[in-house]
């Protein structure tokens, strides 16, 4: 693919010392970085429709952190949605109608919820999160984990119909549809570790690793494909960024990292992602095919989503 924008939302310290600085909400399109706020803040999801750049996240209500609220951005300008203690972990576009999903607090439990141009429609009135969505014509999917201690179970919504997954705990982070295969990408636990998976139409297919997590899934054509990291037994490294295609490992690097996002375009796979070296060495980078290049260093950045045109 030729002439490709990249676009990565995620967030930076905008000072070397926890004491003085701010996290700071931003997106990077093509390694230039385009900050979205000037308070502390997070971009935990991007979207990208024709000329218009939205994405998704929350701001910090004090300079202590204590509390957040959910907000997107179009175009730098941001919405908020609620002034209540909330959370928006991912924004999709279709037509002229903008979807963020998340959750709130209410009382002593997190409420699942989307809002769509801004008003909030519930998914619960029980413990849980929302974490993605995807949309295809009419009918609205969302992902999500119903939280109940060590029976936390994953599920996903349809249309505002729940559909819970058997295993738990289980834990899912990202949505895809394909025709009518509903694919959700996320972890659960064996009693022993925490193993990465995808559920297809509620089946779920595991990945054959050691310690792992499934972030994010694409599907094209008859490939899916499950972005994430592995903990590969060796203590100066820990996790190791990977993605799986139809159940196949190929790890992105040998150093310390994790895979957060993936999107495909054509023949071309892009994977963002963070390499760790140390409080403010964090690297934030994106693998096309494999090869690896760096958006931003030593500035204790996060990558959380990547979105690409052409």
């Amino acid at each position: 693919m030729k002439n490709a924008n990249v676009y990565i939302a995620g967030h930076y310290r905008n000072g070397e010392l926890l004491t003085n600085s701010k996290v700071i909400a931003c997106y990077w399109k093509n390694n230039t970085k385009i900050d979205l706020a000037t308070i502390d803040s997070s971009a935990q999801s991007i979207y990208v429709c024709g000329s218009d750049v939205y994405a998704a996240g929350f701001c910090w209500k004090d300079p202590k952190r204590n509390e957040c609220c959910a907000c997107y951005w179009k175009n730098g300008i941001k919405t908020d949605l609620s002034t209540d203690k909330s959370y928006a972990n991912s924004v999709f576009v279709s037509g002229s109608d903008t979807y963020v999903v998340g959750y709130y607090k209410k009382g002593n439990i997190d409420i699942a919820c989307y809002w769509k141009n801004g008003i909030r429609i519930d998914l619960e009135q029980i413990d849980s999160v929302a974490n993605s969505i995807y949309i295809v014509g009419p009918d609205i999917y969302i992902t999500g984990t119903l939280l109940n201690g060590h029976s936390d179970t994953a599920c996903y919504w349809k249309n505002g119909e729940r559909i819970s997954f058997s295993t738990h705990p289980s834990y899912a982070k990202s949505i895809f549809v394909e025709g009518k295969d509903v694919y959700a990408s996320g972890f659960y636990c064996n009693g022993i570790k925490n193993i990465a998976c995808y559920w297809k139409n509620g089946i779920r297919v595991d990945m054959p690793e050691n310690s792992s997590y499934g972030e994010s899934i694409f599907v094209s054509g008859s490939d899916v494909y499950l972005a994430g990291y592995y903990d590969n037994g060796d203590t100066s490294t820990y996790n190791i960024a990977c993605y799986w295609k139809n159940g196949v490992k190929t790890d992105l690097t040998t150093e310390e990292s994790i895979a957060t996002s993936i999107y495909i375009e054509g023949s071309d796979v892009y994977i963002t992602g963070v390499l760790f070296y140390g409080y403010a060495g964090k690297t934030v980078c994106y693998w096309k095919n494999g090869v690896r290049t760096d958006v931003a260093s030593n500035i204790g950045g996060y990558s959380k989503s990547i979105f690409v045109t052409d």
